[in-house]
């Protein structure tokens, strides 16, 4: 039997390079890729799956859409955020009017403007803020400490525009501009 030569061609097919491995095959052992690339048999990966699947398309319709009430509609009940009050100079204060363990000695009067009122020490139970409009007896507050620390209590009552007393006495000192937070204010 005489053995064909690789060289010469066959009837209707011719020889190729395989695009992947670079090897010479013929024409009709190799196939075309999705890709576009003419490679043998043996070589040829089919087209991942994944390429194929189609994303759904989301329904980004809100159910029961309703225009906004008016704010005025609503009771708002939330943190209220006010701070520890400045000292008014001249005001010549006798007392602090943060109770009786306050920044005051009996006696000593405010010099106008000093840190004397500003400093709310530990064992206050009153403290000044700047405002206690919406504040009411019973609402859980947090007054931040000049430690960084969060101090929580209750208001006991309130004894003025910008007075309240404390169910607990501070456990650190407070200055003005340290924040006092209303948890539960309400309009």
């Amino acid at each position: 039997m005489m053995r064909r030569s690789t060289t010469r061609g066959r009837d209707g097919d011719t020889l190729v390079i395989c695009d992947r491995s670079g090897f010479t095959f013929w024409r009709s052992e190799c196939v075309k890729e999705w890709n576009g690339l003419l490679v043998y048999k043996g070589f040829a990966e089919a087209r991942h799956p994944q390429e194929f699947l189609r994303a759904r398309r989301e329904n980004m319709r809100v159910p029961d859409a309703r225009p906004e009430r008016a704010i005025a509609d609503e009771t708002f009940i939330g943190p209220l955020i006010v701070e520890i009050a400045d000292d008014v100079p001249g005001n010549n204060d006798e007392y602090a009017p943060m109770g009786p363990l306050g920044a005051f000695a009996l006696g000593q009067t405010d010099d106008g403007g000093s840190n004397n009122i500003e400093s709310n020490l530990a064992g206050s139970i009153s403290i000044t803020v700047t405002s206690t409009n919406r504040m009411s007896n019973g609402d859980r507050i947090g007054v931040f400490l000049d430690s960084g620390d969060l101090f929580m209590t209750n208001i006991e009552y309130i004894t003025g525009a910008t007075t309240l007393q404390m169910t607990q006495p501070l456990s650190g000192a407070t200055s003005a501009g340290k924040r006092v937070v209303d948890y539960t204010a309400s309009t």
